[in-house]
C-alpha cells in the first residue's frame, strides 16, 4: 500500500470522527488499507497470579486452577466482545510465559526453571 493511500485512509477516519451522528463504525464503509489481527497474550489479573502460587504452593489443586483460568479466559473474551472485536483471542491465560514455548521448541535449547534472573 503507497503512503498516499494509508494518509487518505487516516484523514478520512479523522473526519468521520468529528461528524455528528452516528458512531463512528456506522459511518464508515470502507476496510481498512492494512489486515490486523489479536495474537497476543493479556496481562495475567491478579486473582490469576495468585491462584498459580497457591498451585504452586499444594494450596490449590490443578482442577481448581483450571476453573480460575477458565473464568479469567471468560472476562478476556468478553474484554474484547465488548471492544467490538469479531474475532477473540484466549488472551494466552494458561501460558506461563510466551517465550518458552516457541524457544523450548528450537534444537539446543533447554528451558531452566530458576528463581532469578
Amino acid at each position: 500500500m503507497s503512503i498516499a493511500r494509508a494518509c487518505r485512509f487516516v484523514m478520512m477516519k479523522a473526519r468521520y470522527r468529528r461528524q455528528a451522528g452516528k458512531g463512528y463504525r456506522e459511518r464508515v464503509t470502507v476496510n481498512p488499507p492494512f489486515r490486523a489481527d489479536i495474537v497476543g497474550s493479556f496481562l495475567r489479573p491478579p486473582a490469576l497470579k495468585a491462584a498459580r502460587a497457591q498451585h504452586d504452593s499444594g494450596d490449590l489443586t490443578s482442577a481448581e486452577l483450571r476453573e480460575i483460568e477458565d473464568r479469567e479466559i471468560r472476562n478476556v473474551v468478553k474484554q474484547q466482545a465488548d471492544a467490538g472485536l469479531q474475532v477473540a483471542t484466549d488472551g494466552e491465560i494458561r501460558r506461563a510465559w510466551w517465550h518458552f514455548d516457541y524457544f523450548g521448541g528450537l534444537n539446543g535449547v533447554n528451558i531452566v526453571d530458576s528463581d532469578h534472573g
